[in-house]
């Protein structure tokens, strides 16, 4: 069975630099341990996907900062601390 790629960018005009970090600067953003970037926890939620080149795992920073706001909004750290 073979997976379908996903297009990044709509159009040319969206399309820009992708920034590609390792495994453990992407963990350290999102305050996870390798272990739990890569879902061998038992806490398997929202995660960036992983960009392979070769024997290399990275991740784009954009896609981690964005799963980190949403992590942080599901935790309810938008939300006022009077609320």
């Amino acid at each position: 069975m073979r997976r379908s790629q996903i297009a990044l960018f709509a159009d040319d005009e969206s399309m820009k630099e992708r920034v590609l970090i390792g495994r453990e600067e992407a963990a350290d953003l999102l305050n996870l341990s390798v272990n739990g970037l890569i879902g061998r926890t038992r806490e398997k939620s929202y995660r960036p996907r992983p960009v392979r080149l070769g024997r290399r795992v990275l991740y784009d920073r954009d896609e981690v900062l964005e799963v980190k706001r949403v992590m942080e909004w599901l935790r309810g750290g938008d939300q006022p601390k009077d609320a």
